[in-house]
């Protein structure tokens, strides 16, 4: 089986290389169609790539469904994750999700560019560290 055809330097080429999925994840999350999976089809037959896409639209939905409202918002800390469980009115249904730091920290970067306020429960547990971490994550895609 014969590798893409790929310019020398190109994105494609290093992104096919090696994944960072922690990387990925922030820039699936931050900019969804930043690696489209018809045009990175390699790069998502890694485990670990078609998990952090996974987890990034895990991630922007339940952004999108804090955003537009949820109730009941309880956000706990329970053997080294994050529990954050909601209610949406609208269709009467709960919804429940295990997040790590790292997760939460990337949802609260979110829906602060958003424009959620702190005071929100959502922003009651954190990792001091996190911010940093995903911080950094940015970097590393850009080199």
């Amino acid at each position: 089986m014969s590798e893409p055809h790929l310019a020398s330097g190109s994105r494609e080429m290093s992104v096919l290389t090696e994944v960072d999925a922690a990387a990925l994840l922030v820039a699936l999350v931050l900019v969804p169609n930043s690696y489209p999976r018809n045009r990175f089809y390699s790069l998502y037959e890694k485990p670990a790539a078609r998990r952090a896409r996974r987890r990034a639209a895990l991630l922007r939905s339940l952004s999108e469904d804090i955003r537009d409202g949820a109730s009941e918002l309880s956000v706990t800390r329970h053997q080294g994750y994050v529990w954050i469980r909601y209610q949406l009115p609208d269709v009467e249904a709960r919804r429940q999700t295990k997040l790590d730091d790292d997760e939460l920290a990337l949802l609260q970067l979110v829906l602060e560019r958003a424009g959620l306020q702190t005071s929100n429960p959502i922003f009651s547990e954190h990792d001091p560290c996190a911010r940093g971490r995903i911080q950094q994550r940015l970097l590393d895609l850009l080199r």
